[in-house]
């Protein structure tokens, strides 16, 4: 499903993700649309519910900020999401957004475009940390992310790792501190859908 070009309506969204109906097809490109901190929220709701079988989520374009993307991360590390490929591109990310925990966490993403956002060297540095315990990841674009060539070759590298050795792992749990508020988020959420 293509939403692009236009803004997303918060009632849209709200009734889409309660119903499913956005996120029951495979695909959900939402390009360009307005989507905002608070869409990029609601579809974390819709994909935590079983019925979801989106296994790729294009937001590239959306001003989801560090507030949606962390809600993103969080997700994808404490939920059983089945999200295969993930495109945040130009979403306006600019530090720490709970990318490492979700490395770390998550064995479906196999595809993450984080590629201009000015996450910083920090960033990335934690990148390279958590990607050793993800054996998921194959393809991981950092491209325009205000990282270093040799941070970004770092990355490159266990992922190349990743591409030869294709095992994957238990999902760890140890999220106590990150599921917190998050828990806390999606309760306030859950009350627009009763």
């Amino acid at each position: 499903m293509r939403t692009s070009s236009k803004t997303i309506d918060k009632r849209f969204i709200l009734r889409s993700t309660k119903d499913c109906k956005l996120l029951s097809a495979p695909v959900l490109n939402t390009l360009h649309s307005s989507l905002g901190s608070f869409g990029a929220k609601t579809l974390c709701y819709g994909l935590s519910q079983p019925s979801c079988k989106l296994n790729l989520l294009d937001i590239r374009l959306n001003k989801i900020s560090n507030e949606g993307a962390n809600f993103i991360m969080q997700t994808l590390a404490i939920k059983d999401v089945i999200l295969e490929t993930l495109i945040i591109s130009s979403c306006g990310i600019t530090k720490n957004f709970g990318l490492q925990e979700m490395i770390k966490s998550n064995t479906s993403i196999q595809m993450l475009d984080i590629s201009n956002n000015s996450i910083g060297e920090e960033s990335g540095i934690l990148i390279i940390e958590s990607l050793n315990f993800n054996k998921s990841i194959q393809y991981m674009d950092t491209r325009m992310c205000k990282i270093s060539s040799e941070t970004e070759l770092g990355i490159q590298e266990k992922i190349k790792k990743n591409k030869q050795s294709k095992m994957s792992y238990p999902k760890t749990k140890n999220c106590k501190n990150f599921k917190k508020t998050y828990d806390e988020e999606f309760e306030s959420l859950e009350k627009h859908f009763m």
